[in-house]
């Protein structure tokens, strides 16, 4: 919102959709590209012994969340430092994320996860996330630049463009398909309320 976007959260969805950038172009006519951003957040905190780890990864990214939408961002907020490391776009994320098979043991390639496995990205205690994701605090240009590029990228293509704007309604859920409509008198509409 600092840097001029219009920001929506959506009560749509509690998946890959935390937030949504929309960002209006003109070409020969106004587009609104929605980008998708999944916010997560990363604690350092020592166990028992006090000891703190070294590494700490993100956890319930879902490799289709990255997939779903080619205007996607994922922003991870670091609560002890007050940073916050933005990653724009599926290529930079699935970057970041196989970057760290140069020291994770366990890693499994990006192509090899399933739909519903977590990327586990993780944030080292004194680097941060290698490469310039972290966010400049007096800033703004640098998070807004990061944005306009993933857009611009996007309406290179019409394909691709419209794959953003259908991206945003793989978020919503499934319609309601029981018969309850059936007592309802012609122009009424039924009305349902999700608790929260």
């Amino acid at each position: 919102m600092r840097c001029g976007f219009l920001v929506a959260k959506p009560y749509w969805t509690d998946d890959e959709a935390d937030l949504i950038v929309l960002d209006r172009r003109y070409s020969q006519s106004y587009s609104v590209i929605p980008v998708v951003i999944q916010v997560k957040s990363v604690q350092f905190l020592p166990n028992k012994r006090q000891h703190t780890r070294s590494r700490t990864p993100i956890q319930g990214l879902r490799k289709r969340y990255v997939l779903n939408s080619p205007a996607f961002a994922l922003a991870i907020y670091r609560v002890d430092q007050d940073e916050i490391f933005f990653i724009h776009g599926q290529d930079n994320v699935r970057l970041v994320y196989d970057a760290q098979r140069f020291w994770n043991r366990k890693h499994i390639p990006f192509d090899s996860l399933k739909a519903d496995d977590d990327v586990r990205i993780s944030v080292h205690l004194t680097d941060g996330i290698p490469g310039d994701w972290l966010v400049p605090r007096l800033n703004a240009a640098w998070l807004s630049n990061r944005i306009h590029s993933m857009v611009d990228t996007v309406m290179e293509d019409k394909h691709v463009a419209d794959e953003a704007v259908e991206g945003l309604w793989k978020t919503l859920p499934p319609p309601d398909d029981t018969d309850e409509d059936e007592d309802l008198e012609d122009g009424q509409q039924a009305v349902s309320f999700k608790s929260i």
